[in-house]
């Protein structure tokens, strides 16, 4: 299971990489003082629900679990949404 030939393996630590890069690669990084404003849900959210849904997958991927998946694609529904309406405010 532990191999790196194994493609689950593979699968996984790339998506812990693309996890990593998305914790230094978030919304409002360039904007910080915007981003303090927003609501503490938000903020939360927007900061971390990217990089969670990445491990997700990657646990997904090593467990070869649908629920884990479904989770997955639930956080990252609401990381849409929450980015989409601080979009939509600021218009």
């Amino acid at each position: 299971m532990g191999s790196l030939a194994n493609p689950q393996v593979r699968g996984a630590l790339i998506c812990l990489v693309i996890a990593v890069v998305y914790i230094f690669l978030w919304p409002g990084r360039n904007d910080r003082e915007r981003f303090r404003q927003l609501p503490l849900w938000r903020r939360i959210v927007l900061r971390w629900f990217h990089s969670l849904t990445w491990v997700l997958i990657g646990v997904a991927c090593l467990l070869w679990s649908k629920l884990t998946a479904i989770a997955a694609c639930i956080v990252y529904v609401v990381f849409l949404v929450t980015a989409r309406l601080g979009t939509a405010s600021q218009r």
